[in-house]
């Protein structure tokens, strides 16, 4: 049984080096009110992105901006600084592919954040777990402060039993 809800506990790491800030204050209604689910967000201090989870790249927007992980029965988002879709993809070079297999090892990005901060835009990159409200019973961020390194681990996310169940 304690293998069981040790599988439902999935661990999310930081996609990239900088500051965690709650998603509560992000510059972004949506993120901000939790409308696209529970999550972080870190104020990257460098280029590279990678995966928060083990998983498989099911989603990457046409703009390059976003892109969504499927890890168990959880819709991971990684969302590339913010308002940033109307940039068509120029400060983001992608590494991977919608099928491939990622780890917090994997890089799944580069994005440019001086292209992004010169057209007056945030490059706060924000995690969020798009059906947290069907898939997760509960949901912790690390209370820790200060410069995050990418591959920490930041938050857990209990999977809701019916929702795990579902993918097995």
């Amino acid at each position: 049984m304690s293998f069981f809800f040790q599988k439902a506990k999935k661990q999310l790491f930081a996609p990239v080096n900088g500051e965690l800030i709650p998603l509560k204050d992000v510059p972004d209604d949506d993120f901000a009110s939790g409308m696209l689910g529970a999550g972080f967000a870190i104020e990257p201090i460098n280029d590279a992105v990678y995966s928060p989870v083990k998983g498989v790249v099911n989603s990457i927007l046409p703009s390059k901006h976003a892109i969504g992980i499927k890890s168990g029965s959880l819709e991971v988002l990684v969302h590339m600084g913010i308002d940033t879709y109307t940039m068509e993809g120029v400060p983001f070079k992608l590494n991977v592919a919608v099928g491939d297999h990622v780890k917090p090892t994997t890089q799944l990005a580069t994005m440019n954040r001086a292209e992004i901060r010169e057209s007056g835009k945030p490059v706060t990159t924000m995690v969020s777990i798009m059906n947290s409200r069907d898939a997760v019973a509960d949901f912790e961020v690390s209370p820790l402060n200060g410069i995050m390194a990418h591959g920490q681990p930041i938050a857990v996310a209990k999977e809701d039993q019916r929702a795990l169940a579902s993918v097995h």
